[in-house]
């Protein structure tokens, strides 16, 4: 098991990549503080986690609030006693609009949930891990729209961007005191929302979407978690400051 006994913390985990990871983890014998807005769709993650015998948690946590964030990680240290990684999973998509008719308030709730929320993790999950002897892993998710821009989601762009880079610093200023950090970058994945969009026939035919990625298909949620595990292991001692790819190709085709 590549987690075993590892303290966690993970964001976003009701649906989605967030509850796929959430299972790999489990899998791999990681104990799990699980964090999501929705208590009652949580609750299905916790359910499907339960069965690799780990200790489990879950806590209501808006990443929109700095209060909700300094909480949900001294809750961990609390259950746990260390916090040996964490998986900065949660965002939103926000409005779809060009940049000049682009809302200003909706800008600032994407920017809160997906930026501003890294930010907060970042320095309360650093803070913890810099006073223990044995440090930690962070992940935290970005997008492909970290690597190339899509017209009419500027804030959703513009918010991965930065926390690619905001990774890549918080790996230069603490590095060398063991607390490792990386983010990755999931490209087209099959998720229940997106599975439903399809089904309504509103974006776009199953192949239309298989075709996105040279590989022939979308990835899995799964497919990301193997990653985030991986990320967050002794395995991947050497890999600091990276924004790791996982879109079956679509950025370099």
């Amino acid at each position: 098991m590549l987690l075993k006994g590892k303290n966690i913390v993970a964001t976003g985990v009701a649906t989605g990549i967030g509850q796929g990871t959430a299972l790999v983890l489990a899998r791999e014998g990681a104990n799990l503080l699980l964090c999501d807005l929705s208590v009652e769709a949580m609750a299905e993650t916790l359910a499907l986690v339960q069965p690799y015998g780990g200790h489990y948690h879950c806590l209501q946590v808006d990443v929109s609030k700095k209060e909700n964030i300094e909480n949900m990680v001294a809750k961990a240290v609390e259950l746990f006693g260390s916090l040996d990684g964490a998986f900065n999973n949660a965002g939103i998509s926000g409005a779809t609009a060009p940049l000049d008719e682009y809302p200003d308030e909706d800008f600032e709730r994407v920017m809160d949930t997906n930026l501003r929320s890294i930010w907060w993790s970042l320095k309360s999950q650093i803070n913890v891990m810099m006073g223990q002897e044995t440090k930690g892993a962070i992940v935290n998710t970005a997008s492909v729209g970290a690597i190339v821009g899509k017209p009419g989601i500027s804030a959703y762009i513009a918010s991965k961007h930065a926390v690619s880079g905001l990774t890549k610093n918080a790996a230069l200023e603490y590095g060398k005191f063991g607390v490792r950090v990386n983010a990755v970058c999931p490209g087209v994945i099959r998720t229940p929302m997106l599975d439903s969009l399809i089904k309504s026939g509103k974006v776009g035919s199953e192949a239309d979407w298989n075709a996105i990625q040279p590989i022939g298909r979308l990835g899995t949620t799964e497919e990301i978690g193997e990653a985030v595990a991986w990320l967050l292991s002794d395995r991947s001692s050497l890999i600091h400051g990276q924004s790791i790819v996982l879109d079956g190709g679509f950025t370099v085709s």
